[in-house]
């Protein structure tokens, strides 16, 4: 930043080095063969000088006739009054507005902070887009390896209510701590609450259906649980797709996933 500071600082003093001399500007254009009577001629209008009678460029001053040299010689602050006003007419030689050199600084400045502060927003937005399609990328994989479980698990207690739950019950665990890591962001809080609390298999089928039911009895509790887990693997995604989508870290609402999206990452739920 401060590289660039004295950069801008040096690029504006070095025009002003490398201009002519004005008073050698004014005398190639004013006193050139083909302009010296406009140069008469705007010194009579700015009241310098007054005509000399026959003559084109002759000026009359206190009573003595000059020529446009002598003249120059003689008033030379004059000159470049006349000199100046005749450049002025001329468009492309009118001498260009000076600004502050203070306002330069200020603008060169504010153009080097904006520059700044446009890399440090690009910088966020990225590294935000990272950190959630990370956070998003782990949440979906706790969600399948759950879904993946669960669904042999469901298939297995309808032929033997004997089998075990042990590990459904820890991929259970392992995405109920990945959900868990959601309820820092208080825009996600409600619905991570609701999704805990609604998590199905969070007991032995056993427990949740006691009675000794029959194969035709667990097979229908079965789609029950097909049907909840479904609805899981729906909220989760939605979960996961604002998220990941979000702009600057706000997360982007829209309509929730199609059947069709969740069953391409966990067809066995939708079976």
């Amino acid at each position: 930043m401060i590289v660039l500071l004295c950069l801008a600082i040096c690029g504006m003093a070095a025009p002003a080095a490398a201009d002519p001399d004005e008073g050698d500007v004014q005398a190639v254009y004013c006193l050139a063969t083909d302009r010296r009577a406009r140069l008469a001629e705007a010194a009579f209008d700015l009241n310098l000088a007054k005509r000399v009678p026959g003559s084109a460029d002759g000026l009359l001053v206190d009573g003595r006739t000059y020529t446009i040299e002598e003249w120059r010689a003689k008033s030379p602050a004059d000159f470049r009054r006349a000199c100046r006003a005749l450049m002025a007419t001329v468009p492309q030689l009118a001498p260009a507005e000076e600004q502050n050199w203070l306002i330069s600084l200020l603008n060169t400045l504010a153009s080097l902070a904006a520059g700044a502060a446009l890399t440090l927003l690009a910088q966020r937005v990225e590294s935000n887009r990272s950190r959630r399609v990370a956070e998003a990328e782990a949440l979906r994989q706790a969600l399948n390896g759950f879904l993946q479980q669960a669904q042999d698990y469901v298939d297995q207690w309808a032929a033997n209510p004997r089998v075990a739950h042990a590990s459904v019950a820890a991929k259970r665990s392992e995405l109920t701590a990945e959900l868990r890591r959601f309820l820092d962001f208080r825009r996600y809080r409600k619905r991570i609450e609701r999704l805990l609390a609604d998590l199905p298999l969070g007991e032995d089928l056993n427990t949740e259906y006691p009675g000794d039911p029959d194969f035709q009895q667990r097979s229908g509790h079965g789609v029950e649980q097909r049907r909840l887990l479904a609805e899981t693997a729906v909220s989760v995604e939605a979960l996961i797709r604002d998220h990941r989508f979000g702009v600057l870290g706000w997360p982007r609402r829209g309509r929730k996933p199609s059947r069709e999206a969740i069953g391409r990452s966990a067809p066995e739920v939708l079976a």
